[in-house]
């Protein structure tokens, strides 16, 4: 990072008001382990941008978590840096002192885990494909990847809701990913890089 440059960081209101609404039907304690898996988790994008010599521009925190905004990455450092904020989870679920922190980083490195954008696998996808294809390559097999990967998650939260019997969670997050998919368009030039 320069020397002497600050890190803007930002709050959406919209996640202050959601971050209430959660407090209200959640324990205190489950809402702090999360933001402390959260926090560990950026903490360790933040430590994958130094080692690759990368300034921090800001960290927007939304409804949608943490994105931490950075100059131009290469396709390995894309890689490096997505695979990062996972990794601190897994260490939080090796090194389980606090176990509800644990558990938390260990459901919130699943989920970011799932390969496709703007999650942490999808980032990580997304610079394996440029690493290996030609340019007019990627773009196309990431959206037939991404099809492949939607049809999995949706077969699962429905064995999950109705076989499993685990309710209609997974449904909701799979149908919140769907439409957040729908909503967005994958840039064709990945100038300003963001780390989920």
């Amino acid at each position: 990072m320069a020397q002497g440059s600050r890190i803007r960081i930002s709050f959406s209101p919209i996640a202050c008001v959601y971050l209430s609404l959660i407090l209200l039907a959640i324990p205190v304690s489950w809402v702090l382990a999360w933001l402390a898996a959260a926090a560990f988790h950026e903490l360790f994008h933040c430590i994958a941008l130094w080692l690759c010599e990368k300034d921090i521009e800001s960290i927007d925190i939304g409804i949608h978590g943490a994105k931490i905004r950075t100059s131009d990455l290469t396709p390995g450092e894309i890689v490096f840096c997505a695979f990062a904020g996972p990794l601190g989870g897994i260490l939080l679920l090796l090194f389980h002192v606090f176990p509800r922190v644990a558990l938390c980083a260990f459901v919130q490195t699943l989920f970011n885990l799932i390969p496709i954008l703007p999650l942490d696998g999808g980032q990580a996808l997304h610079g394996l494909l440029r690493l290996v294809l030609p340019e007019r390559r990627i773009e196309s097999t990431y959206k037939a990847i991404e099809v492949l990967i939607f049809a999995a998650l949706i077969t699962i939260s429905i064995l999950a809701a109705f076989l499993w019997k685990l309710g209609i969670l997974p449904l909701l997050l799979t149908a919140a990913l769907v439409i957040r998919r729908k909503k967005r368009k994958i840039p064709c030039k990945w100038s300003g890089v963001k780390v989920q």
